[in-house]
């Protein structure tokens, strides 16, 4: 069974965490592997904002109070962390409980949209049975949050990571960990969409439009920062990109 996200009142900080590009070069024997002592940080930054898409979720208060507010995130080779310095305490989600996670353009804008597998601390209202995942939209808010409500404490970050390397940094951490319901439904760690497989996504109806995607040459604008694995799904004048670890049984298991 996946574990279980949880509240934290620990911030990831300069005295238990690592870049990824340090670790790799003093241990490159133990990357793959978690550490014990070090948190190894894969992508991350502060002024992000946290939604809520789709069906509503129940959220457990302390959840509640982080979206919609300024949150710091740290793509962490153990786990995803969305922090609230504001609030003192974040949400860690265990990267087997993400169903999927896709970029999306909206508003001109980037997004990075996740599924995540209901659990204590957000579940779904009853509904029918094919609606099986909490939907969380993940975008820059530099714009509109004010400076001071941004992280005070000692930063990590030289700069913030874009939405096309928190992806990728995603896809990475979430290939570290092995995930028994996959492998017990025929699939081995994250799926990618390619030419010779059929799309596995589980993206909002609405993403998609009613032709068929039979063009899958990478035309996106963010396309120099996504690399070469996965395609986009033409959707009018927006385009996806997603990785999902689980097929459609396993979403509503």
């Amino acid at each position: 069974m996946p574990a279980h996200p949880k509240i934290t009142r620990e911030c990831p900080s300069v005295e238990n965490t690592v870049f990824v590009d340090s670790y790799k070069s003093q241990y490159p024997a133990r990357y793959s592997s978690e550490d014990d002592d070090k948190h190894v940080l894969h992508a991350g930054g502060h002024g992000y904002g946290v939604f809520e898409s789709g069906l509503a979720a129940h959220l457990d208060p302390q959840v509640a109070r982080i979206f919609g507010s300024p949150v710091t995130l740290f793509v962490l080779n153990s786990i995803f962390v969305i922090w609230s310095d504001s609030l003192n305490h974040g949400l860690e989600i265990p990267y087997t409980l993400i169903a999927l996670h896709a970029l999306k353009e909206m508003d001109s804008q980037l997004v990075l949209y996740l599924q995540i597998l209901p659990c204590l601390l957000f579940t779904l209202p009853d509904g029918p049975e094919e609606v099986g995942n909490f939907d969380v939209v993940i975008r820059t808010e530099d714009a509109e949050f004010p400076l001071q409500t941004k992280m005070q404490s000692p930063s990590l970050f030289a700069k913030n990571s874009t939405m096309p390397e928190l992806y990728c940094a995603l896809s990475t951490c979430s290939a570290l960990h092995y995930d028994s319901d996959s492998e017990s439904n025929g699939l081995e760690g994250p799926a990618w969409i390619t030419k010779d497989s059929d799309s596995q996504l589980e993206v909002p109806p609405h993403w998609i439009n009613s032709g068929v995607a039979d063009d899958l040459v990478m035309d996106s604008p963010f396309e120099d920062q996504l690399g070469e694995a996965g395609m986009n799904i033409d959707v009018g004048e927006t385009a996806v990109i997603g990785v999902r670890r689980r097929n459609s049984d396993a979403f509503n298991a």
